[in-house]
C-alpha cells in the first residue's frame, strides 16, 4: 500500500500450507531485511529469509514441543540478529539466541514474581 493505492497486489512470496501461522517478524540473518518466522501447532518451525516481498531462502530451525508459542522476536544479545522469546502453556519461558536457522543458546528464563510476571536473568548468578 502507498496511502490508499495498492502498489503490489500480487506480491506473494510463496504458497503456505494453512497449518502454518506467521508468528513474528525479525531479521534472523542480520542483512537488514525483515524475515518471517512461522510455527505449526505441532511445534514445527520455519524461517523465510526475505528481501522485501522476495523469499531468498527458507529453512527449519529446531521444532519445539506442543504447548510452546513464540512471543516476540528481538535482538536480545545485540549481535544484529533477531532472537526468539518462547512461552509455554504452563507459564515457563525460554529464549533462543539465534544465528540464522541455528539456535546458538537455549536459555530458561526465571520467574521472579509469583503473580506470573517474568523477566530474563541470562547468565546472572
Amino acid at each position: 500500500m502507498n496511502d490508499a493505492s495498492v502498489v503490489l497486489a500480487n506480491a506473494v512470496p510463496g504458497t503456505v500450507d494453512t497449518s502454518w501461522t506467521v508468528k513474528v517478524v525479525g531479521d534472523f540473518n542480520g542483512d537488514g531485511s525483515s524475515d518471517l518466522f512461522g510455527q505449526r501447532t505441532d511445534g514445527a518451525t520455519s524461517i523465510w529469509f526475505m528481501n522485501g516481498t522476495q523469499r531468498l531462502a527458507s529453512g527449519w530451525p529446531p521444532a519445539v514441543g506442543v504447548g510452546w508459542e513464540v512471543q516476540v522476536a528481538a535482538d536480545v544479545d545485540a549481535d544484529g540478529k533477531s532472537d526468539l522469546l518462547w512461552r509455554h502453556t504452563d507459564g515457563s519461558t525460554r529464549v533462543w539466541l539465534m544465528d540464522g536457522l541455528s539456535v546458538r543458546l537455549n536459555v530458561a528464563l526465571q520467574s521472579v514474581d509469583p503473580r506470573g510476571r517474568w523477566w530474563a536473568r541470562c547468565g546472572a548468578p
